[in-house]
């Protein structure tokens, strides 16, 4: 019975992403488990059981199975911190944020040898109390096997899956953007202080012929909520997620709460205007939620533990096992779970964004790019999908990754020949909010904002600072064709621009 609970116990994460996953969960996830993820876990818990057995019987008989036996504890300890980090920040990424992975690494190190000394000095009787402790939650053993069993009998997706999208008309109008979103791209450590070993030609070549801006603001530090600021061009103050399809959101200027989706956006702006959208995206589930409003749309998840380890029961039924000892940004394996579907979900995302790009019959296209966001899959060195355990560093491997791919999309927009005809504008949804253990300094809430009128030639800074909530009505004026050169574009935003620095 030992046995089976701290088997139980070791799948605590597991058990608590399979089945206690609540409605408003659902809203970032693209599918609940598979059917052959549930039956793996029932046979993963099995073995687990056993290899605990085997330990057991081992520690009964020597000191050193009973040292064996409280190392492996290890496992059951790592799933509960993995609960708890759903309580506290400092459980999981928090803590790297504020010490840095070396600070975390000597942490593990000091508590690594403070529980050797304990163990030694008191070998029996803390052996007798972990498997004291252990009975005393073997009765969530039925509990937990029962649900599995039940979510694996009754599994349904229904309410998960992608909606209709809206029909497309005739013709392209006379204008024609492209509005590329990276995901926490930082103004000062990519173009302010860049780094020496960073290189980024892509976007210094897009800088010599766009406006730049060097004191542009998101909104808010969220990708939950500035995504529906930017997108909507209002201030959003609060968030909460309802459902797969429901994300119920508070202006900063009103008390009611409003449905992300129902409210008039850039892309309902745009098809007021008898215009084609389109809409290539990770993280929000815009096929859910803006598929109304928009004519092609596909998008990705973010990738966590729970969706990395194969939807089928032979890769899940080899890679739980291995979760356990790992966490989405570090491994001892190399890789994590969640590193490796990172990058392949980016691969994907950016096939999707080329052809949508370069097609010319959307009038406005929104590229929402994961880079240079974590996990850090994409090793600049190699130019791979192969850096492993660098949660903090490899923001710099993504910012080369979010580069190649600026440069990917150019090249499909100039195989079309629609480069110099389409109004290109290129932002963040907020700042690198890791930077202080990247390197020292405090956050600069700052994000880039490049926009690149058609036919534009010469680059023009501008230093005012503004938030980008302006966005949705810039975009909107660029398809009215009421902004055509940088003149206009720059006063434009003069005269929109707010100094709000965002939430």
């Amino acid at each position: 019975m030992a046995a089976a609970s701290l088997g139980n116990i070791s799948l605590l994460r597991v058990w608590s992403e399979a089945l206690t996953y609540t409605r408003s969960d659902t809203y970032t996830m693209k599918l609940p488990p598979a059917v052959g993820q549930y039956w793996a876990i029932l046979a993963v818990l099995v073995l687990l059981a056993a290899g605990y057995w085997l330990l057991i019987v081992w520690a009964e008989r020597s000191h050193i199975g009973k040292l064996a036996f409280l190392i492996s504890l290890v496992i059951p300890a790592n799933a509960i911190r993995e609960l708890g980090s759903a309580y506290t920040p400092y459980l999981r990424g928090g803590l790297i944020r504020v010490i840095g992975t070396s600070g975390v690494i000597i942490a593990v190190i000091v508590l690594v040898i403070a529980g050797a000394i304990v163990i030694v000095k008191g070998l029996q009787g803390i052996y007798k109390a972990a498997l004291a402790c252990s009975l005393v939650v073997a009765p969530l053993i039925p509990l937990t096997v029962l649900q599995d069993i039940w979510a694996a009998v009754h599994y349904h997706d229904a309410t998960m899956r992608d909606k209709p999208v809206a029909e497309r008309v005739g013709s392209a109008g006379p204008r024609r953007v492209v509005w590329i979103i990276f995901d926490e791209m930082d103004e000062r450590i990519a173009f302010d202080k860049q780094p020496p070993q960073v290189t980024m030609p892509e976007f210094q070549k897009l800088r010599e012929t766009a406006i730049y801006a060097t004191a542009a603001y998101s909104p808010t530090s969220s990708t939950l909520s500035s995504i529906p600021s930017l997108v909507n061009g209002r201030l959003v103050k609060t968030i909460r997620p309802v459902s797969a399809d429901n994300l119920q959101i508070t202006y900063a200027d009103s008390e009611r709460e409003v449905r992300f989706g129902d409210e008039a956006n850039v892309f309902s702006s745009a098809r007021a205007m008898g215009l084609n959208t389109g809409l290539v995206g990770w993280y929000h589930p815009y096929c859910r939620v803006l598929n109304r409003d928009l004519n092609s749309c596909w998008w990705a998840s973010m990738p966590m533990q729970f969706d990395s380890v194969g939807r089928t029961f032979s890769d899940a039924l080899f890679n739980y096992p291995r979760s356990l000892f790992e966490t989405s940004l570090l491994s001892p394996f190399g890789q994590s779970l969640a590193a490796k579907e990172a990058g392949r979900r980016i691969q994907a995302l950016v096939h999707q964004a080329l052809q949508v790009a370069a097609d010319p019959s959307l009038s406005l296209v929104f590229l929402h790019v994961q880079s240079p966001h974590a996990p850090h899959p994409y090793n600049r060195r190699t130019r791979d999908f192969t850096l492993a355990n660098s949660p903090v560093k490899g923001y710099l491997d993504s910012l080369e990754l979010a580069d190649f791919i600026l440069g990917q999309i150019r090249g499909a927009l100039q195989e079309k020949s629609l480069w110099d005809s389409t109004d290109v504008l290129v932002s963040a949804d907020h700042s690198y909010r890791s930077s202080p253990a990247f390197d020292g300094h405090p956050r600069d809430r700052r994000v880039p904002f490049l926009l690149k009128l058609a036919g534009s030639r010469q680059g023009s800074p501008y230093t005012g600072i503004f938030n980008t909530l302006l966005t949705r009505e810039l975009i909107s004026a660029i398809l009215r064709d009421q902004i055509r050169t940088p003149d206009q574009a720059i006063a434009w935003i003069a005269q929109h621009g707010s100094p709000f620095q965002g939430l």
